[in-house]
């Protein structure tokens, strides 16, 4: 059978109030139900760590997978340098610890992790930890998103991106002759009189921009400049667009261009080149 690893977590927090004191040790309870190996200085015998609190603060924080700081008003003050003198002096350790661990790191931090226990906690999360992701654990979604990266569970939701369908110059007399096996005849080709009127090479534009996969045709469109703000291959009415990239381009004077897109002028010449 294999081995189940559990993800050492250590949670440092402000000696704020009871009340809070009773949440840490609540939350620390919850991830060891939870499969977390889970500690805070609340589990402490006798409350009198044998190397003394510094060592063992120190220790935790270096041995645990992920570090929970328990963002307060107290925790804050006390980082901050704020607190009375003498007061507090285990969250100005750990802080201190914390802080300067990610600044050795280059700013780069995967181990500590601002969490809340109000959403108006959020202002006092340190300032070293506000760029990072935090977690309001007064919410179920928020405690069970933490535990999926206690565990290693999140997963990238970006799905890979799909191949483009590209095709060759050479090929769109061949997929234009299948079309029209296919379809009988072209005129299921849309009519746009804009661009195919007074213009002979019109129609035979027409036929081989209309051809292409929808991705080409805004490829095309695109390195030609012809697309335009809330023109995406994700509306409704892509063939619409399509015929207002051909009409654009008449208008702008660049056929010489979109027909060296779409042919190879070895085999059928620019008529729009001069």
């Amino acid at each position: 059978m294999e081995e189940i690893v559990s993800p050492t977590v250590f949670i440092s927090y402000a000696h704020d109030t009871v009340a809070h004191e009773e949440r840490v040790l609540e939350l620390s309870d919850k991830l060891l139900s939870r499969y977390i190996n889970s500690n805070c200085d609340q589990y402490v015998e006798d409350g009198n760590p044998e190397r003394g609190w510094p060592n063992w603060m120190e220790e935790n924080i270096r041995v645990s997978d992920f570090v929970l700081v328990v963002a307060s008003e107290r925790f804050l003050e006390r980082f901050e340098g704020r607190a009375k003198a003498g007061t507090g002096l285990g969250a100005k350790w750990e802080s201190t610890l914390t802080a300067n661990e990610i600044y050795q790191n280059d700013s780069v931090n995967k181990k500590y992790i601002p969490v809340v226990f109000d959403s108006a906690d959020k202002k006092f999360i340190p300032t070293f930890l506000q760029p990072f992701t935090y977690y309001n654990l007064s919410t179920e979604d928020d405690f069970a998103l933490l535990l999926k990266r206690l565990k290693g569970e999140l997963k990238n939701r970006k799905p890979k991106m799909g191949t483009p369908h590209l095709v060759k110059k050479s090929d769109i007399g061949s997929l234009l002759e299948k079309k029209t096996t296919t379809e009988g005849n072209s005129n299921t080709l849309p009519e746009i009189p804009q661009f195919t009127n007074d213009m002979k090479p019109g129609m035979k534009i027409l036929q081989a921009f209309f051809v292409l996969p929808i991705s080409n045709r805004f490829k095309i469109a695109s390195d030609l400049n012809l697309v335009e703000i809330g023109e995406t291959i994700e509306a409704n009415n892509v063939d619409e667009i399509s015929g207002r990239f051909l009409i654009r381009a008449k208008e702008r004077n660049m056929l010489a261009d979109l027909w060296s897109k779409l042919f190879d002028e070895n085999i059928d010449p620019n008529p729009f080149k001069s």
